[in-house]
């Protein structure tokens, strides 16, 4: 295992050619940006506002379909008026609700891509804030309802769809395979209708589906009845969004994207790719995962991120985890006292510990093989 204290930190270069497609360089944070979200600002006025609902400040958007979900209390009694009015499978869905309260504004717990997230926030905002948009001319039989999100495991994929449901102000709807397999024949085609139904109640809404190929993978000549008449109900649930105002956004997750029926893809015209951090993003994740922890003299975090190589986000976290569990393992109390620091120092043999137990989460090569040519056919 090589010694953190014998390797000198390699400066970044700033010569963008040199970085691996995909990893451009952080944006001036000084320069607006006119293609990202930006948090409503909450209205003064409440003179305006009908008892219990907030329109939109944006004039440009409907006032009958917009919601301030980023005001707390409406939030709830919003909710609370939607849940009333939902039927037993709509209720039990609304546990997926994603509450975006302990959620960092901004992105500032996530260390992704710049490009990646106006790629993803330019599609999301486009469904949602322009619906009148695609009511008419050559856009109201060709909506884009749905994007994907796939890339190896531990990526961010899911923090990513969570962070866009902050920045964004938009309510998200998490739905999972485990929410839609049901034991009775026919249950899980009412789950899948209720998603959809429970998702223009909560308009406007991002219909998050994680780890998508469990539900919508590709059908085979051996497939079971029940299978097909769930990846049918979907597909023709997702057919009907095109002509609704209040349609929701459909956005997947999967890390074998490979594996998902043609029908699928196809739907979900917008494939973005979320690859393993590079050293420059995995030093950022690092300073994001130790922001709050204190750091000893012989600790230099671009020399731990040279050493973590195909680390992804959650390797690392995982990693970080592990360091400072060890360091709580090796403290003493006082022996006057008997009280324990108030505060734990990570030092390098910490790390050096860590680095021996927490190994990088890599595919096989058959699955790297077809990660890659689903990449090359998606246009990257």
């Amino acid at each position: 295992m090589p010694d953190i204290n014998r390797l000198q930190p390699v400066p970044e270069s700033t010569d963008d050619t040199k970085r691996p497609p995909g990893d451009g360089p952080d944006p001036d944070p000084m320069m607006p940006d006119t293609n990202r979200l930006q948090p409503v600002p909450e209205s003064t006025d409440d003179t305006k506002r009908p008892p219990g609902d907030g329109p939109d400040p944006d004039p440009t958007m409907p006032d009958t379909k917009r919601w301030k979900w980023d005001d707390r209390e409406r939030y709830e009694s919003k909710l609370k008026s939607i849940e009333a009015g939902c039927n037993q499978y709509e209720q039990k869905l609304m546990g997926g609700i994603v509450n975006t309260t302990n959620i960092s504004p901004n992105y500032s717990d996530i260390h992704i891509n710049r490009t990646v997230i106006d790629q993803l926030e330019r599609v999301t905002a486009l469904a949602l804030n322009r619906p009148d948009a695609f009511q008419y001319g050559v856009l109201r039989r060709n909506k884009v309802t749905g994007a994907l999100l796939y890339g190896p495991p531990g990526t961010g994929k899911t923090l990513l769809a969570r962070g866009l449901a902050k920045q964004s102000g938009f309510l998200m709807l998490e739905v999972t395979g485990a929410d839609i397999f049901q034991k009775c024949w026919g249950e899980p085609e009412k789950y899948i209708k209720a998603a959809f139904t429970l998702a223009r109640k909560l308009s406007p809404c991002i219909l998050f589906i994680d780890e998508a190929d469990g539900i919508f993978g590709a059908r085979k000549s051996g497939d079971r009845k029940h299978q097909r008449g769930m990846l049918n109900q979907f597909l023709l649930e997702w057919d009907g969004m095109g002509s609704s105002m209040d349609s929701p956004f459909l956005l997947l997750s999967t890390n074998r994207p490979f594996d998902l029926d043609p029908a699928v893809l196809r739907r979900a015209p917008v494939h973005i790719h979320i690859d393993i951090p590079t050293v420059h993003q995995r030093q950022g994740i690092l300073q994001l995962l130790l922001k709050h922890e204190d750091l000893g003299p012989d600790i230099n975090l671009p020399i731990l991120a040279r050493l973590t190589p195909s680390y992804t986000g959650s390797d690392l976290k995982n990693l970080c985890v592990t360091a400072a569990l060890a360091c709580v393992e090796t403290e003493v109390p006082d022996p006057v006292t008997g009280e324990y620091p108030s505060r734990r120092t990570l030092q390098r043999r910490h790390f050096n510990f860590a680095l021996k137990s927490v190994r990088a989460t890599t595919l096989n090569p058959k699955q790297l093989s077809q990660l890659d040519a689903f990449h090359r056919r998606a246009g990257g």
